[in-house]
Parts: C-alpha cells; sequence; structure tokens
C-alpha cells in the first residue's frame, strides 16, 4: 500500500500539528458512498509556509468557535508547497456544502486567488484523490468538481474549475534540464602535443571542455596553488601535480588525474570523464 505522503510533493500534516484533537468531531459515515471529490478554496492572502499551520489552526478554530460546527469543514486541506493537512478525514459527515456533506469529500486549498494556485498544489490534490480511491477506501469516488458546480459561487476560481473539468491532472514536477553545461573545473591541462593531443582537443571540445595543449604545467601549478580546481590528463601532467596520481580517473582533493597504460588509453579515460562530467 501506499502511503499518502509518497504520492504528494510535500508533508502531510495531522491534527495535532494545528491544535485540533487528534479525534475529529462529527457523525460517522460509510466511505463507500462517497462518490465524488468537491474543491474549495480560501479566502484571504497566501500566507508563508511556516505560517500555514497557524492558518489551518484559525480555519478550525472559526468553524468550531464561531460557527459552532462539530469540526473543520474540509476532510483535507492543500497548500501551494503541496502540502497535505489533514481535516475531517475520511470517515466523517463534512460541512462544506449543504447537501452534499455525505456523499461528497470536500477539500479545501489554502488560498483565495487564480494566481495563487501553482503546480505543486495541483499535485497534492491529484496525489490526495488518487490515494484516497485506492488506499482510501473510497473506491465509488470517481467523480470531481468544484464548489461552484454546487451552488452560486466563484469558488474555487477559474483555475481550480478547469482542473476539475479536466480531469484532476497531475502535473509534471521534473525540472526542466539545464541547456547550459556545468563546468567542473578551471583549467584541464593534456600534456602531449603532436595527434594524441589533437584528438584529445577535439573529443574534449564536443563537451564544452576548454583544453590547454602543453608540457609546461607552471600555470597549472598556480592555479592549484589558488584552490582551484585542476584536471591533468596524461601520466607527465598528473605527475607535475601530484605525487602519486596512480591510474584509472583519480580525485587528489584539488587535483583530478585521468591516466591510461598508454595515450590511446588516456584518451578514453579523458573522453569517459566528459562524458560523466561536462
Amino acid at each position: 500500500m501506499s502511503d499518502l505522503a509518497e504520492l504528494i510533493p510535500g508533508r502531510v500534516f495531522q491534527r495535532q500539528d494545528y491544535g485540533a484533537p487528534a479525534t475529529p468531531g462529527g457523525a460517522r459515515r460509510d466511505r463507500s458512498r462517497v462518490i465524488g471529490m468537491t474543491v474549495h478554496w480560501t479566502t484571504g492572502n497566501v500566507l508563508g509556509e511556516a505560517d500555514t499551520l497557524r492558518w489551518v489552526g484559525n480555519i478550525y478554530r472559526y468553524h468550531t468557535q464561531t460557527l459552532g460546527w462539530a469540526d473543520i469543514g474540509y476532510a483535507y486541506l492543500v497548500d501551494r508547497w503541496g502540502n497535505v493537512y489533514v481535516g475531517r478525514g475520511r470517515y466523517r459527515q463534512l460541512a462544506h456544502a449543504t447537501g452534499y456533506n455525505t456523499t461528497w469529500l470536500g477539500v479545501a486549498f489554502l488560498g483565495g486567488h487564480d494566481s495563487h494556485v501553482n503546480d505543486e498544489a495541483l499535485a497534492a490534490l491529484a496525489g490526495l484523490r488518487a490515494w484516497l480511491r485506492r488506499e482510501g477506501g473510497m473506491t465509488n469516488m470517481s467523480r470531481l468538481n468544484g464548489h461552484r458546480d454546487l451552488g452560486s459561487t466563484a469558488c474555487p476560481g477559474d483555475r481550480l474549475w478547469q482542473w476539475t473539468q479536466d480531469g484532476g491532472p497531475a502535473p509534471d514536477l521534473t525540472p526542466e534540464p539545464d541547456p547550459t553545461p556545468t563546468r567542473r573545473y578551471d583549467m584541464l591541462i593534456y600534456a602531449h602535443r603532436g595527434p594524441d593531443g589533437l584528438s584529445a582537443y577535439a573529443a574534449l571540445s564536443t563537451h564544452n571542455a576548454f583544453a590547454v595543449l602543453t608540457h609546461s604545467r607552471g600555470e597549472a601549478k598556480d592555479a592549484v596553488g589558488r584552490g582551484e580546481q585542476v584536471v591533468a590528463v596524461g601520466g607527465p601532467a598528473a605527475g607535475d601535480l601530484v605525487s602519486t596520481p596512480g591510474s584509472g580517473i583519480r580525485q587528489h582533493g584539488d587535483v583530478t588525474t585521468v591516466v591510461g597504460a598508454d595515450r590511446a588509453e588516456t584518451l578514453e579515460l579523458a573522453v569517459e570523464w566528459a562524458g560523466d562530467n561536462l
């Protein structure tokens, strides 16, 4: 069985986290009777993440103390960081929409404007819905709507409402790859001139490497002395910077050495290093 936290971008906060009793109030209901999920939003500005628990606690106290309800009106709440807050949960009759509190599950987004809605919030809503249907005993909860579909209100705003009309898709939160390669060194030197050196230069240049073809490593020594990252390709280059470079690709503090048994193997190792690091 999947844990809810595995299906959402953020964390799952329990009732005790915002100052409510562990056991929610309200009459119990049969989860199998729930046929749909209704999405709401709350009024007010979006607070910082550290203040959101206090906001949920204020909603709980307003619903129970000011309105006199048995508990917070929603089953769950979500925020723009993809966190989920447990309200009355799965087992209690709710107070989110008159006439729909037994057969519809009310979930509230902690924001009161379309600009507050982001992909993390939508991913949390989608993950929560999937978990409830699969692991939460609400196998009949196939329908999805917004509060405006149940009464005369603008809630939950245009973006959330459109998301319900689209079937509640989960946004892809995979970050876009950085098109600019990150160079993980300050200088790369290749000790051999001639055809092997030019081959190495051509191969490394395909990875946007800045290669210095030289027998003189004085500049490289100065760079190491300044604490810069230097990659030395070839035995002579490596031996000039590190007393015992060894064979293969090795890290020696700020110096990476790339040394093969011969020039051909050194070139192969250099290309391997470039493929992994550039």
